[in-house]
């Protein structure tokens, strides 16, 4: 087995193992964090004024990564398709609505949403649904808007298509069947927008904190492992803090303007937890065309992204590709995003009167 395929198989290997004695679990990454907020902060739900939003996202990583694991003690070649577990690559599909409830007489309002996620590592699944709300604070300057609010829905979890080819027979620590659970999660944000920065170029200016998995849901599944016994496997999703900023517009004459972002993502597994940092440009050019280049450090170098996206009216569609700086290059080096959002301002109902001649009057 070459090197690439070894690569392949010890990361299988370490994802189910690590099953068993599961502490923690993260969300999902996403390249285009900035435009997909409200997956990881409920508070951004509605931030538009007046426009309702729909925002969806699809995530593959690590393209055509399969499972070529080898048996012990033998040099192992795959003679046919059959021999290769296919499509264990990590899988992501997120889909948010958010709006804005405004009332008359009252410049406050608040926002509301709707997050959907699933996702799929290896064998186990992830799908949450996630109600939202925020109260939307207006500020007298500059068009500035203080957003609060949490999300509360379910979480499902479990351990699908128990395929693995395990590197010893009858592992008593591999699933042989399948098994899932669903349990209640709640969430917290704080979000913060501001249409001009003092008297400098940046403008729509934004930040963010918020917490995901407050309760911390813990998943017990009863599974038949490959040794023929039954066993309990434990799985606990960790408090995640996110911290979200960036500016959509800094103007640097009629053409042209920028768009810095970072977001800062911190998983509390144990006191030696490290933050997942993600740092991208993109310029846009005329308001329609964009460009650009992003960073991803989790400890270590994790990858450089380029993006490129495309924007008419209130329709915007987004590119990512990932090019792997890690040492998982060997194994798999195409991670594909593609980010469709439009926005659209609800229809006016317009009061008519209708008014009767009198026969009396000509």
């Amino acid at each position: 087995m070459n090197i690439r395929n070894r690569i392949k198989s010890i990361v299988v290997v370490c994802f189910v193992c690590s099953f068993a004695v599961s502490k923690a679990q993260q969300d999902p990454y996403f390249s285009h964090f900035k435009s997909i907020k409200q997956s990881y902060n409920p508070a951004a739900a509605g931030e538009r004024d007046e426009y309702y939003c729909v925002n969806a996202l699809f995530h593959k990583q690590w393209l055509n990564y399969d499972d070529y694991t080898i048996v012990r003690g033998t040099d192992y070649k795959v003679q046919n398709k059959n021999d290769v577990i296919q499509d264990v690559a990590p899988t992501t599909y997120a889909f948010n609505f958010g709006t804005q409830i405004a009332w008359k007489g009252n410049r406050n309002s608040i926002g509301i949403g709707l997050a959907v996620t699933d996702d799929k590592v290896i064998f186990f699944k992830t799908t949450s649904v996630r109600l939202q709300a925020a109260y939307h604070f207006r500020m007298p300057s500059r068009g500035a808007l203080l957003a609060v609010g949490p999300e509360i829905g379910i979480t499902q979890f479990g351990y699908i298509t128990p395929k693995f080819k395990s590197l010893d027979p009858n592992d008593p620590n591999i699933p042989f069947t399948g098994g899932s659970q669903i349990k209640p999660d709640a969430g917290i944000g704080v979000y913060y927008r501001q249409d001009r920065i003092g008297s400098s170029n940046f403008q729509k200016f934004y930040a963010g904190f918020s917490a995901r998995h407050l309760n911390a849901p813990k998943y017990n599944l009863s599974l038949t492992m490959q040794n023929g016994q039954s066993a309990t496997l434990n799985h606990t999703t960790a408090l995640q803090y996110y911290l979200v900023s960036g500016v959509n517009d800094w103007y640097l004459n009629p053409v042209w303007s920028l768009e810095p972002a970072v977001l800062i993502k911190q998983v509390m597994i144990n006191a030696s937890s490290r933050p997942q940092f993600d740092l991208n440009v993109t310029a846009l050019y005329s308001k329609t065309i964009r460009g650009g280049l992003g960073y991803r450090q989790w400890g270590n170098i994790d990858a450089i992204t380029i993006m490129l996206g495309y924007i008419r009216k209130e329709l915007q569609v987004g590119y990512s590709y990932d090019i792997t700086l890690s040492r998982l290059r060997e194994a798999g080096n195409n991670t594909h995003e593609v980010f469709v959002s439009y926005c659209f301002q609800p229809p006016t109902i317009k009061k008519t009167i209708e008014y009767k001649k009198n026969v009396r009057h000509n």
